[in-house]
Formats: C-alpha cells, structure tokens, sequence
C-alpha cells in the first residue's frame, strides 16, 4: 500500500482534516516531536518507502508534519482502570487508551497504562529479551 492511501485511510477512520488531531490518534501515532512516527506507521500498516516520501504524503494528506491535540482534562484513576482492563481485549496495549477516551472522555496517560499492565501480570522466572517485550506491545 503507498503511504497516501494508508495515510488517507488513517485520516477517515479518525476524521481527521488538518493538523490537529484527536487525543487518541497523537497517543499511539505521534512522536516526542509531534510527528507521525515513521517506524510505527510503516510497521502498523506493512508500508514501504523512504522516509522522504513518506515526509511527502503526510503533508500532502493533512497539510503539514507537525500536528496539535488537546488533552482531556479528566484523567482515568488506576481503580477505573483496574475496574476495567482484560488482558488480551485488545492486540495493541495503547488501544485502551481510544477505549478509555471513547468509552470515559477520559485521558489514559501512557505511562500510568503501562506501568499498571505490568503490575497486572504475574512474575516470570524468564527472562525476555528486548525483542521479544517490543513485540508484545
């Protein structure tokens, strides 16, 4: 698939017109910069190409590199999460947090998601590698 179509797909399935984007899609999409993440992206969607090209269709899809986004102000306390998290619900841990927003209006910060998975799960005698805890997020 060429990075405009996947890009313009993205765009439909979030509503998404300009630079400014929804919560939901700055979580799981965006970088420290407020940029598309190139590796994610191209990983989420198997695209191809340079990232000059892709550089390329983001600004031809949504007007520019460099996207804004409001965070809620109410924030999903470790209780409501707890009240609600199913391990295995959903492929990708970051998708709770469209859940939350979508199901709550409320924010699911990154870090308070992750760390209250990992107290979640049960203690492992195995130690894992690198590769193998990035492919389980």
């Amino acid at each position: 698939m060429k990075f405009e179509d996947a890009l313009i797909q993205l765009a439909d399935e979030y509503g998404i017109f300009s630079t400014e984007v929804p919560y939901t899609f700055a979580v799981e999409y965006l970088n420290d910069k407020s940029q598309i993440d190139f590796a994610y992206f191209t990983r989420t969607h198997k695209t191809y190409g340079s990232v000059k090209d892709f550089r390329k269709a983001v600004i031809s899809v949504f007007g520019g590199t460099e996207f804004t986004f409001e965070e809620p102000t109410e924030v999903v306390t470790k209780e409501e999460f707890l009240g609600e998290y199913e391990f295995g619900k959903y492929p990708k841990v970051i998708k709770w947090v469209e859940h939350f927003a979508k199901a709550k209006g409320k924010m699911l910060r990154k870090k308070d998601l992750f760390n209250w998975v990992v107290e979640t799960s049960a203690p492992s005698n195995h130690n894992y590698s690198a590769r193998e805890v990035n492919e389980v997020v």
